[in-house]
């Protein structure tokens, strides 16, 4: 009995997602599986990461270019915002959202 249970933990805690990445597969083949839509909110700064972040029905976040350039420059998404910009609000989306102390995919 305590074998079947050591192997029944050991067991989930392999298959049971710990990185970003292995949390959007698993989310990515239940998905596939089930053939249900995933919701995945649109972010632009780290306050909108950090609002839907705290939602538990919210499995993963992305960070929309369109949303960033709106929100940095008042201007659409059509190249004017430069990688350095894109760069330093992916690093304070992500950032703030494990800040929040939450595992909750960028």
């Amino acid at each position: 009995v305590i074998h079947a249970l050591l192997f029944a933990v050991a067991s989930t805690a392999l298959s049971t997602p710990t990185t970003p990445a292995e949390q959007l597969r698993s989310l990515l083949q239940t998905s596939l599986s089930t053939q249900c839509a995933i919701p995945l909110p649109g972010v632009h700064d780290a306050l909108s990461a950090k609002l839907f972040a705290a939602n538990p029905h919210v499995p993963c976040l992305f960070l929309s270019g369109f949303g960033v350039s709106a929100s940095r420059l008042g201007q659409p998404d059509a190249g004017i915002l430069t990688l350095s910009e894109m760069e330093d609000a992916t690093r304070n989306v992500v950032s703030s959202v494990s800040n929040y102390n939450t595992r909750t995919p960028v």
